[in-house]
C-alpha cells in the first residue's frame, strides 16, 4: 500500500518507521532543516532503541506530493 505521512516531526517519523517495517510504501513529507537533515541521512530514520533494536529505518522523503501519483 502507498502512504504518504505529512509532517516529520517525531509522530510523523515514528509512523513512518513502523509502516516502513510493516511492508508498506511510505513517504514521509518533510520541509525546511528537517528535510535537510532527512535527506542528507538518505532517509534513515532512527525511531528508539526499543524498535526495530534501534537499527535505521529507510523511509522515503519528498519535499511535496507528486500531484500525478494516484
Amino acid at each position: 500500500m502507498k502512504i504518504a505521512v505529512v509532517g516529520a516531526g517525531p509522530v510523523g517519523t515514528a509512523f513512518a518507521a513502523r509502516l516502513v517495517v510493516a511492508g508498506h510504501d511510505v513517504t514521509l513529507v518533510a520541509r525546511s532543516a528537517r528535510l535537510d537533515a532527512l535527506t542528507k541521512d538518505g532517509g534513515a530514520v532512527r525511531v528508539t532503541k526499543s524498535f526495530n533494536g534501534g537499527a535505521p529505518v529507510r523511509v522515503g522523503v519528498a519535499p511535496a506530493l507528486d500531484p500525478s501519483t494516484a
